[in-house]
């Protein structure tokens, strides 16, 4: 900013001197006989003309001042604003140089917690595996003899005797085997060794057509069973599950308030079934710690456990209405002591999906997530009611701020449920979803009230219908069901994949070029 000036009024002062010693030179007769001063000067109309610009000047001066004093005014008026403001940002500055350093303060303690309790964590999970490493050093002796008296009781005990003592052994089995990883030092090849043990067991019983070889153990195992095994602990009604897989190896379904499960046949695995248990468990565990905490939780939620076999592989999906991880921690959700959960009661976890993935990788098998989004949709519903009267609407669910919420037509008001009452019972419903084309529908509804889901997912069900029958009126609703959440799929290789998997290696690399090897074992021959 150029500076103001306040220049000093010369002009005035100059022309009052001058005029000043004119008005005395020419009131003396003396002076102006003295000077010779002509008598035109002693006129007075010249000494008003002086006079008169005299205080023109001086007018003009003063005006001037005036305005410069007056930009002097503002610009000191600016200068002090500027003054103020370096002041206030100053004062910003130290205040935010502040907040930064408790922040920095809070940082470095967070850090060291961290630290302290990674290295805790670190320190216990070490401690645990010696502890684990000498019991099951002491404990040899001790399981040889348990396990020998279970087994003389399973045989000498009467029939309804023989179930409990057949669990025993199982669970001090799992025990054991569960000792065996907490002490090994690389799970993924403990478990793979393992594996090669029993697939080269299960060539030996694949090559012996006479039944002559008597193997050590069992080296495959069905699948679809060590599942049931995992899952019979979480099941809410344990006697209803045990029921609906009474024949071995058949399809099951199975559902109650917290699970929507489906298994079929997936093949056997080579290696030990209580892995496979250990795998399942941990996957559950993990659902279950989100089964009630899901935004926009409904009624129909439940934790989707899937068993199928797809290219020769064993494929295990598990779905959780848990929060969807990021990209960022695609790699690291599987690293021993990483948790998205926080909060002081997870302290100390983190070992859940390091331990499925070990396990995976033993199996030489994969595993990936995927984070279920919910859609926008549009619904074509038909209504049939007894007179033979249909109802037509058209019902569109969105995406919005309070969660998936649906509306009447194309301008309807956005809500969580739509609801139409009807005068009389409904007899028939159609329900056709345009993103796929299909027409499902619903008839002969009982008295009271009855569900529709949505059978193209019943294990993972976007919309519900409710219908409530009376006498001489009825009442429809729809539901839009929120289903995000995470899907862990697990692969693992079936005990005939891996044996033809292996044998079409052989014959497309070491087999390859047969003529070859015929010759150099003939040039071999020349030496007999």
């Amino acid at each position: 900013m150029a500076k103001s000036k306040i220049s000093y009024p010369w002009a005035s002062v100059i022309l009052g001197v001058i005029l000043v010693t004119y008005l005395l030179a020419t009131s003396s007769e003396q002076i102006t006989t003295l000077y010779s001063i002509p008598s035109a000067a002693l006129r007075w109309d010249y000494k008003l003309i002086a006079v008169a610009v005299f205080v023109l000047i001086l007018l003009l001066d003063t005006v001037r001042f005036f305005k410069r004093l007056s930009a002097y005014d503002l610009r000191v008026a600016q200068y002090e604003d500027q003054v103020q403001e370096l002041l206030r940002a100053k004062k910003d500055l130290q205040t935010r140089a502040h907040k930064y350093s408790r922040h920095a303060d809070k940082l470095k303690l967070f850090i060291s917690d961290r630290l302290l309790e990674y290295i805790e964590y670190d320190e216990r999970f070490l401690h645990f595996k010696s502890i684990a490493a000498e019991v099951r050093h002491n404990g040899v002796i001790s399981y040889d003899k348990v396990q020998t008296v279970l087994r003389e009781a399973i045989d000498d005990a009467v029939r309804e005797d023989k179930q409990k003592f057949s669990d025993a052994l199982r669970s001090l089995t799992y025990f054991w085997d569960l000792l065996d990883l907490a002490t090994t030092d690389n799970i993924a090849m403990h478990i793979a060794n393992k594996t090669y043990e029993c697939e080269e067991h299960f060539y030996r019983s694949q090559l012996d057509d006479k039944g002559d070889i008597a193997l050590p153990f069992s080296p495959t195992f069905s699948a679809q069973q060590a599942l049931l095994t995992a899952l019979a602990p979480f099941v809410q009604d344990s006697h209803r599950f045990a029921s609906s897989i009474n024949e071995s190896r058949a399809p099951i379904r199975y559902t109650d308030a917290t699970y929507w499960i489906a298994m079929e046949d997936a093949g056997d695995l080579l290696g030990n079934e209580n892995h496979l248990i250990l795998l399942a468990e941990n996957l559950l565990n993990n659902a279950l710690s989100y089964a009630d905490k899901g935004t926009g939780k409904n009624k129909y939620a439940r934790i989707a456990v899937l068993l199928t076999q797809k290219k020769d592989n064993a494929l295990l999906s598990v779905y959780n209405r848990g929060p969807h991880i990021d990209d960022a921690h695609r790699e690291q959700i599987f690293q021993l002591g990483f948790s998205t959960k926080r909060g002081r009661e997870n302290r100390g976890k983190g070992l859940g999906l390091y331990f499925v993935n070990e396990i995976v990788r033993g199996y030489e098998g994969a595993i990936e997530f995927t984070n279920v989004t919910n859609r926008s949709e549009a619904f074509s519903l038909r209504v049939q009611l007894m007179s033979g009267q249909t109802h037509t609407q058209i019902v569109t669910t969105e995406i919005a701020d309070k969660g998936l919420l649906c509306r009447l037509g194309s301008n309807g008001k956005l809500e969580k449920r739509i609801e139409w009452k009807f005068p009389e019972r409904i007899d028939k419903l159609e329900i056709s979803p345009q993103s796929t084309g299909g027409t499902h529908a619903c008839s002969d509804f009982d008295d009271g009230t009855s569900n529709l889901l949505d059978p193209l997912q019943p294990w993972l069900p976007r919309w519900a219908l409710e219908v409530s029958n009376r006498k001489k009126s009825s009442r429809l609703v729809f539901l839009p069901l929120d289903v995000a959440g995470v899907r862990f799929d697990v692969s693992l290789p079936t005990a005939a994949t891996r044996l033809d998997h292996d044998s079409a290696d052989a014959d497309d690399d070491e087999f390859e070029d047969v003529d070859s090897l015929q010759e150099n074992f003939k040039e071999m021959s020349e030496f007999d």
